[in-house]
């Protein structure tokens, strides 16, 4: 083989190894994600109970309501029902469209 050749194929085999690594960690990123669904049972500022799962948040926590705007954390009742993406470091709470009415217990799409 000639140097040139060489240097294809050395260039081929980097680009190659680089591909592999590049695709590994950001399937390891997803991996690190977990997202729960379902009614807020309970709410405070370290803890959120979705139906029968009880979740440790983070220190970081966004809150959005349906439409992914952001609002205050405080917005978020007992008996929302929620999205729940907790991340390494980040917790994300969205609130569906689905609501419960205090009154009759009924539930009712916005």
């Amino acid at each position: 083989m000639s140097s040139i050749q060489r240097i294809v194929w050395v260039s081929i085999l980097t680009l190659i190894s680089c591909l592999m690594v590049t695709f590994t960690v950001r399937a390891e990123k997803e991996e690190r994600r977990a997202v729960f669904r379902g009614q807020v049972i309970e709410i405070s500022a370290k803890f959120i109970t979705i139906e029968r799962t009880s979740i440790a948040l983070p220190k970081k926590i966004k809150t959005l309501d349906g439409s992914g705007a952001s609002i205050p954390t405080g917005t978020i009742k007992k008996g929302d029902y929620v999205i729940v993406t907790i991340e390494k470091n980040e917790a994300t709470i969205q609130r569906t469209g689905r609501t419960r009415t205090e009154g009759n217990e009924k539930l009712f799409t916005q």
